[in-house]
């Protein structure tokens, strides 16, 4: 039996799920994982922060505009406030991303020894800090988007590496371990994996 959906995601780690989720709501969706639970690699061993300070321009304000996803999905982000730190000769990057984010409080070496007793104040020049930073639940949001694409109506194989796949010009023929599966169209969110995918489905290798 040839299982048939609007798109295949592979992967069911935490792009996986969430393109699943996303997608679950105009799409019929099949999500394809090869180990025998979602989240078995990376995502499950995960530590992540939430910081609106990380990154390219592009990055923050993509960053910026997930917040209301957090909020509304729940307690998913507990409070750590972040601390950058600089020696003298990165002052001017510090000061470049003072510019950039408004928001980070500067501190002085021996307040920012004050929050992170392991910094020597002979080396530290400046300081930024963002109060607003979280840790946040990995599980807890891989979950919300596992839950919530199943919910949508997607149906999630375990033990369903692909080996195999070719697009016959109007969709794409997958040879799983967990049976026949057939898409318009194909998310290659396999993470580590993502070019052995590639090579199987005779696609061009990201490297």
């Amino acid at each position: 039996m040839v299982i048939e959906a609007d798109v295949a995601v592979i992967g069911a780690g935490m792009a996986g799920v969430s393109v699943a989720y996303e997608l679950a709501g105009e799409h019929t969706v099949v999500l394809l994982e090869q180990e025998s639970q979602p989240a078995y690699h990376t995502t499950g061993r995960s530590a992540a922060m939430f910081l609106e300070s990380y990154g390219g321009p592009e990055v923050r304000a993509l960053t910026a505009a997930s917040r209301p996803l957090f909020d509304s999905a729940g307690s998913l982000l507990s409070p750590r406030p972040l601390l950058w730190v600089a020696p003298e000769e990165q002052m001017d990057r510090l000061a470049t991303l003072a510019a950039a984010q408004p928001e980070l409080r500067r501190l002085d070496p021996a307040e920012a020894a004050a929050h992170c007793s392991a910094l020597r104040t002979d080396w530290v020049a400046g300081a930024l800090l963002e109060e607003n930073a979280s840790e946040i639940d990995v599980l807890g949001l891989h979950q919300f988007y596992l839950g919530g694409a199943r919910r949508r109506g997607t149906t999630v194989l375990v033990g369903a590496a692909v080996r195999a796949g070719r697009h016959d010009g109007s969709r794409w023929l997958l040879d799983t371990a967990a049976g026949p599966v057939a898409a318009a169209a194909v998310v290659n969110a396999a993470g580590a994996w993502a070019d052995v995918v590639a090579v199987a489905l005779g696609v061009p290798r990201s490297g």
